[in-house]
């Protein structure tokens, strides 16, 4: 889907992979501050919010396409 966006509104596909390095970075970095705090909720509700997250990502490119900066804030927002 990335790709696609890149490629027809961003006219650059070469943005893709800064964009997901952006999510990969994310990811790196909250994944050991989460475990700190692992202990204030269940994992059941760990999972609803990691849910809430990836689909709050993905409905925002669909909603401003032509935007590089709400693509690449989408890809943080997935990769948290």
């Amino acid at each position: 889907m990335l790709t696609y966006y890149c490629k027809v509104f961003l006219s650059n596909e070469n943005l893709m992979g800064v964009i997901n390095a952006g999510s990969q970075i994310t990811m790196v970095v909250v994944t050991p501050i989460v475990g700190h705090f692992s202990y204030l909720t269940t994992k059941r509700n760990w999972c609803y919010l990691g849910s809430i997250m990836i689909i709050a990502g993905a409905l925002l490119i669909p909603i401003f396409p032509y935007s590089l900066t709400v693509i690449f804030l989408s890809a943080l927002i997935r990769g948290a």
